[in-house]
């Protein structure tokens, strides 16, 4: 046996194998007369090669497939975050732009019980989804909503009480819906039992700890103290067929002088994405609870009509 050596290594030649190991190493096979050329031009090819690579094998390494997919997810998830503060920073200079100059409602989404309270406003967010479900059941289902229970929505909260420098509220209150806003401080202003009910409070947002008070409902409508701001929302279900509504939900809200509404109009550039969110999270989980009660309620009416059944007594 011949050996062809090297400063980078021991490269082994038999009469009748070398070919194989110098084509392992990266050189065309070659007539044994020119193994000298061979172990000259083999440092060279070595040298080109990525560190990593098994030379007594020949294989080339590879990227890890772990880290491989750690780089992919870490950009998709920049991407994503790029994707979302674009998005939340045109939705806020939009916001800010359009203050004041609220759309008008169509047809369907006049109203009036709400108009009786604060007929003129400056914001205002209206949404609205379609359910199978009589209204009574919907508004039942709206009013008795956990929206904390939605981890986007938890998310939501505690991004603006980081943002704000707020002091977490660690106090128990209700889980559903209406009972803990009431808990906040809120109070009902009107209600249409089974189709709407209004609930209102003056308040300033821009606090990190922001208090709401609840007014009388004869008072609401004018009030005025400065530097505060009128908030009115309702819960509401049309009836659309005896087992079909629309859910709708709006709010609204008036700052009462201008250093309220220079104040206001910042801070619902600010927070006003994060509010429309919540709405539109909280449509379709009540949506499934609405229709999951009309669905229940269908199956056992006719075991409330004819009563248990009869059983013969045992012998």
């Amino acid at each position: 046996m011949r050996k062809i050596s090297h400063r980078q290594g021991t490269l082994s030649a038999s009469d009748d194998g070398y070919r194989q190991d110098l084509t392992t190493w990266g050189v065309p096979a070659i007539g044994k007369d020119h193994a000298f050329a061979c172990a000259v031009s083999i440092p060279a090819a070595k040298s080109t090669w990525p560190a990593g690579v098994d030379t007594r094998r020949g294989d080339r390494a590879r990227p890890s497939r772990s880290s491989s997919w750690i780089r992919s997810t870490v950009g998709v998830l920049a991407a994503g975050a790029g994707v979302a503060a674009a998005g939340y920073a045109a939705y806020a200079s939009v916001t800010w732009y359009r203050y004041g100059h609220v759309p008008r409602a169509e047809a369907d989404e006049r109203d009036e019980l709400l108009d009786r309270f604060m007929p003129d406003y400056e914001v205002v967010e209206r949404h609205s989804i379609r359910v199978a479900a009589p209204a009574a059941l919907t508004l039942a289902a709206a009013r008795e909503q956990d929206l904390l229970r939605l981890p986007l929505v938890r998310a939501i909260f505690k991004a603006r009480e980081m943002a704000m420098g707020a002091a977490p509220d660690n106090r128990a209150r209700p889980q559903e819906l209406l009972a803990e806003m009431l808990s906040l401080g809120w109070g009902v202003l009107a209600e249409a039992p089974g189709r709407e009910i209004v609930v209102g409070a003056v308040t300033k947002p821009w606090e990190p700890n922001v208090t709401f008070h609840s007014l009388p409902p004869e008072e609401f409508a004018a009030f005025c103290q400065p530097g505060f701001v009128k908030i009115a929302w309702t819960l509401r279900a049309d009836p659309i067929a005896p087992n079909s509504s629309t859910f709708r939900t709006e709010t609204r809200a008036l700052a009462t002088d201008p250093i309220g509404r220079i104040l206001f109009r910042r801070y619902w550039a600010f927070a006003s994405p994060g509010i429309a969110l919540i709405r539109w999270l909280s449509l379709r989980p009540l949506r499934r609870e609405a229709e999951r009660r009309a669905c229940t309620e269908f199956i056992d009416e006719p075991h409330r009509r004819t009563g248990p059944s009869s059983r013969s007594p045992s012998p």
